[in-house]
């Protein structure tokens, strides 16, 4: 090792080197007296320490205070750090010049790399002056934020600002970049801009009539506010267009805002903010408000039609750790039934919904108690039936089951007294039910209906044997804040005038029940040298009887009379009727409930990885059940209709759903259930009243890479979570999903019935051409559902993207081509046509 150090006047200033490699290891030290007397200039004089080393040789010139440095040769000098095969430093000057040496083939290796400030610059050679902090570089290349810089010279003012000669501009991190935008002159500001002179893009080294008189480009690190610039374009239904123009808003890490527009030359026109939020181990949280305002036609004429519609998203989630004890979670997704039908830039699988739901909850557990409360707000809306049903407010307290009577030191076995058990809820709702267009009605209050219910659930198990009795008591109260009265009115076309009354009344009503379960296996073994070594099925009968007690007696005052004819009949009925939680029971039931499930699987022998045998366990049929019961008391059609249902999944491939209703009781001529069995009437056990089937299976490539996000970072893996559409999944090879839904249903002597099979998937058919597709056939109707197709060809720093929808009332395409880098989104070529364009 060979250490220098330089002592100048009264001031001291240190040079340390170390040399690796075949040199000698021993130090050697020297001091070098100054020349120049005290004609010295200060600016001769560092601040700092200068160290530098080099693998293959140095060699130390003394008397002209020069280092000379080879092979893999660093100079650092505080946060500056300095690498190339040659260097060559002047002490006496201050500089140091780097640069790349030829091997043997003549190719130059080991080109200087600058590191300043974590700033990187690869150069062909370059020059720099530790005291002013200047230097000049040539052939640089640096990357700047999203963007890198070729640079012929560069001239270095200071820590934060270069002036370049003759550079190109791109988002491409290839040495020789795909395309670049060319300007003789550019100015970098660090983690803030840079502006060019003069500027024109070339692609493929060729250029390209696109030119600007000057650029400005952002350079800044992490989030940034901004503006989106919008794509134009001319629509033959609605005019020329400028679309998802708008501001960003970078505002921190934690929190990022956008509003984005678009608008017609006709005056139609949406907008639509986003906002995101997120706390690292408290919260995270997005919010959409979507406003579409579209109209048609000349507003002079009659065909003239206007449709402001809405939409409105918010998605909430808390992290566990946050608050163990309480949890408030979000999902929104409400807004006008005919949104995704009317605007302009809707998602296939938004547009081919029918129902909406959200829900809005907020839980709160009480440590070292039972008791937890929760408050909830939900929603659900049918696009098709234009219903919308809300929920709000919801709170329900609750307390978990406890034990009264069970001892707290037990001695000997527990008795059948202890498994007693019973807990506690209270139930709080208001509920309105009405059509979208409905909803936001003044009054409105009067289609709501809100109560409270109390219930206090007693049970008990008991073995016996092979056997388990459960009998249980459930007790009910139910405060309403709205009854009914019906009073006979003969101008009325059915004679019946019903008021509501706004008062408070109470009923209260209970129900018993008693069970009796078991189960029964059944084992079919095939021998120690077949692959499948057995089949078990488990059969799980449970019988139990429900008894509800009559509370229609004018006693409990819960029932009332009113005249239904101009002959002086009356009928009765119930003050409670079409509240909230139901009515008190009319009449006394006693009904016996049948309940048949099956499982049905296999154990069979597989290799491991290691070529070892092990035994496995495959479902054969998850669920196969049976139910229906039998009402004691009722005078005819004792007999419910039976279900059954049917539940598995084949070679961890195909699902396969189905369930039907089996009537007992057959129909009279007009279609009505009579007291009648099938089998007497027509020599059939049953008549079917309902079915469906639902096949539905996934193919797709073993050869699964993993995510890229995962190597990717923090913001760019939340990035691909609220916009998975804006991504290209290449790690699945292929995929293939097919689904068939067949369902019927009789109802009386109609029936009606849905036949279709949906299908999607996706392939990759190189490297970097991907296609993936949706559609789907309505066998009943005979007719295609929507089709789309999207196309996309990854051209490293560009990309290319293709949507149609080729017929049906969403026929459109929108192609695009541009650079994939935010940076420079809006360097792109687009042609599309819009849906409502063909109406």
């Amino acid at each position: 090792m060979i250490a220098l150090f330089l002592f100048t006047g009264a001031n001291q200033q240190v040079f340390g080197q170390s040399e690796t490699g075949t040199q000698d290891s021993a130090k050697v030290e020297q001091v070098v007296e100054d020349s120049t007397g005290s004609d010295r200039e200060d600016n001769s004089f560092l601040e700092s320490k200068v160290d530098y080393n080099a693998e293959d040789s140095m060699i130390i010139d003394m008397q002209q205070q020069k280092a000379y440095l080879y092979g893999n040769a660093i100079v650092t000098y505080e946060d500056l750090k300095l690498e190339a095969d040659y260097i060559e430093i002047d002490f006496n000057s201050n500089l140091v010049m780097a640069k790349g040496l030829p091997d043997s083939t003549g190719e130059v290796k080991g080109k200087p790399l600058f590191t300043e400030k974590g700033q990187q610059y690869e150069a062909g050679q370059m020059t720099y002056n530790f005291k002013t902090k200047k230097g000049k570089i040539k052939d640089a290349l640096t990357q700047q934020g999203d963007g890198y810089i070729h640079g012929q010279d560069i001239k270095k003012e200071n820590d934060n600002i270069f002036f370049i000669k003759n550079g190109r501009y791109t988002t491409c991190n290839k040495e020789d970049p795909h395309f670049y935008i060319l300007a003789s002159k550019l100015k970098v500001i660090n983690n803030e801009k840079i502006v060019t002179g003069p500027a024109n893009m070339w692609v493929s080294d060729i250029p390209t009539p696109l030119a600007i008189p000057f650029g400005f480009f952002p350079n800044k690190r992490g989030r940034q506010s901004g503006v989106m610039i919008p794509s134009y374009g001319f629509s033959p239904e609605r005019g020329y267009f400028l679309q998802n123009g708008g501001l960003y808003f970078g505002i921190s890490d934690n929190f990022d805002a956008s509003i984005r527009g678009d608008i017609y030359s006709n005056l139609s026109w949406s907008t639509n903010t986003r906002i995101n939020y997120k706390k690292r181990y408290k919260r995270k949280g997005s919010f959409d408000f979507q406003y579409t305002d579209a109209k048609d036609g000349d507003p002079e004429t009659t065909d003239f039609t206007r449709r402001e519609s809405f939409f409105v998203k918010w998605n909430h989630s808390q992290d566990p750790k946050a608050y163990p004890n309480s949890d408030f979670r979000a999902t929104v997704n409400f807004g006008s039934t005919d949104f995704y039908q009317n605007t302009f830039n809707s998602e296939i699988r938004n547009v081919v919904r029918n129902d909406f739901a959200s829900n809005i909850s907020y839980t709160k557990n009480f440590a070292n108690s039972p008791f937890n409360l929760t408050f909830n707000g939900s929603h659900s809306q049918n696009s098709r039936q234009e219903s919308v049903t809300a929920t709000l407010p919801q709170a329900t307290l609750t307390m978990s089951r406890i034990f009264p009577f069970k001892r707290k030191v037990r001695v000997g076995s527990e008795k059948w007294y202890e498994r007693i058990g019973f807990s506690y809820s209270t139930d709080m709702k208001n509920t309105v039910t009405t059509s979208a267009s409905e909803f936001n009605l003044p009054n409105i209050e009067d289609r709501m209906r809100y109560g409270v219910r109390h219930s206090i659930p007693i049970s008990t198990s008991i073995k016996a044997g092979h056997f388990t009795f459960s009998p249980n008591i459930n007790i009910n109260e139910v405060w309403q804040f709205q009854t009914i009265r019906k009073q006979y009115d003969p101008e009325l076309e059915n004679n019946v005038r019903q008021d509501t009354l706004q008062e408070f009344r109470r009923f209260g009503n209970y129900s018993a029940s008693m069970g009796l379960a078991t189960k029964l296996y059944g084992m079919y073994s095939f021998g120690e040298n077949n692959k499948v070594e057995a089949v078990r099925h488990t059969f799980t009968p449970n019988v139990s009887l429900q008894f509800t007690p009559d509370f229609s007696s004018s006693e409990s005052g819960y029932f009332e009379e009113y005249q239904v004819d101009s002959l002086g009949n009356t009928q009765q009925y119930s003050v409670f009727e079409g509240g909230i939680y139901g009515a008190p029971n009319q009449n006394q039931r006693a009904v016996i409930n049948f309940d048949l499930q099956n499982n049905v699987e296999m154990k069979y022998k597989s290799e491991n990885d290691s070529g070892d045998v092990e035994f496995k366990k495959a479902p054969i049929l998850e669920m196969l059940s049976a139910n229906w019961n039998y009402d004691l008391l009722s005078d005819s059609l004792n007999w419910s209709p039976v279900n059954l249902q049917l539940r598995t999944t084949i070679a961890k491939i195909i699902n396969l759903r189905g369930d039907l209703r089996l009537d007992p009781y057959a129909l009279n001529e007009n279609g009505q259930r009579i007291n009648e069995f099938q089998w007497d009437e027509n020599q059939r056990p049953f008549r079917m009243t309902q079915g469906s089937v639902n096949v539905g299976f996934q193919f797709q490539s073993s050869n699964v890479k993993n995510r890229s996000t995962d190597k990717g970072t923090e913001a760019e893996k939340e990035d691909v979570e609220n916009n998975p559409d804006a991504y290209v999944n290449f790690n699945i090879p292929w995929r293939l999903s097919v689904n068939y839904n067949f369902q019927v249903r009789k109802t009386g002597n109609r029936t009606s019935q849905i036949n279709s099979v949906n299908f999607n998937g996706e392939v990759n058919l190189t490297e970097n051409w991907r296609i993936s597709f949706r559609s789907g056939y309505d066998i009943e109707n005979k007719q295609l559902n929507i089709t789309s197709f999207d196309v996309y060809r990854d051209l490293h720093c560009w990309q290319i993207r293709f949507n149609i929808i080729p017929f049906g009332s969403r026929q459109s395409y929108n192609f695009n081509i541009g650079v994939k880098a935010p940076m420079l989104q809006d360097l792109k070529l687009q042609r599309k046509r819009s849906w409502f364009d063909n109406q």
